[in-house]
């Protein structure tokens, strides 16, 4: 079996989350938006949205996490934010690729954030 950790996210990882956001959302509103009204300004969904989610998580690096396989390719990425006035935090993304979907790592995700 292949060894798989949980590393903080890099810049350098964001290009492979990408990848990642694109098959996974593609069941998304975005995605069932466009197939009933057609493209935003010309942009497909992914254009829109991708770019988005990118910003949001370079915003955010500190709270940020990929899980990786021995290759240091990414494999699935999480995300929280921590709202102090309200003393809550939040997940604001978790994402596994497809092709490792069903081994549990969504769920190893949420509970290395929730530590």
């Amino acid at each position: 079996m292949e060894k798989i950790i949980i590393r903080p996210a890099m810049n350098e990882d964001m290009n492979q989350i990408a990848e990642i956001i694109r098959k996974i959302w593609a069941i998304g509103v975005d995605y069932e938006r466009e197939n009933i009204f057609g493209k935003v300004n010309g942009k497909s969904w992914d254009e829109w949205k991708v770019p988005e989610q990118i910003e949001s998580l370079k915003k955010n690096l500190p709270n940020v996490i990929v899980h990786v396989n021995e290759q240091n390719r990414v494999i699935g990425f999480a995300s929280w934010i921590i709202l102090k006035k309200r003393n809550i935090g939040e997940v604001t993304a978790n994402g596994i690729d497809p092709q490792y979907a069903g081994k549990g790592l969504g769920s190893r995700q949420l509970r290395y954030i929730l530590n």
